[in-house]
């Protein structure tokens, strides 16, 4: 969210406009959010379900599921949750797209922008010091 946070603020200044819309924003925002819970919560449970299934033991001391494939065929409906939330996520990211387009076909690219810093004030060493203060 950082990275898209970040495109959300650098775009418009360089194209120097404003977002194409507020409301997108928001709701690529919200769209991130569900897709990121989906994909982050079922992703636990599968950890939690396969890691109790791997410490179920019968009378006699073996592994109540000892085939892999009983915990992977377990965890399968977590995983389709895992890959909606992904499709969730890859929808915002789509709207994300859509907003900076707009915004960047509204706008004009500042391509030789003048830029100036503060002049470099020499440290002056006191009695004392050497190169560090």
């Amino acid at each position: 969210m950082l990275t898209f946070g970040v495109l959300y603020w650098l775009i418009p200044r360089i194209y120097n406009t404003k977002l194409y819309s507020v409301k997108l924003v928001n709701t690529h925002f919200w769209i991130f959010t569900l897709g990121t819970l989906f994909y982050a919560v079922s992703l636990y449970f599968a950890g939690w379900t396969q890691h109790f299934m791997w410490k179920e033991f019968v009378p006699e001391g073996y592994l109540l599921y000892g085939n892999f494939l009983k915990t992977v065929t377990a965890i399968l409906p977590m995983y389709l949750m895992r890959a909606f939330g992904g499709k969730i996520y890859l929808i915002g990211v789509f709207v994300m797209i859509y907003n900076l387009r707009k915004t960047i076909v509204s706008g004009k690219l500042i391509a030789n922008e003048p830029a100036e810093a503060p002049a470099l004030v020499k440290h002056v060493a006191h009695k004392g010091e050497h190169w560090h203060r």
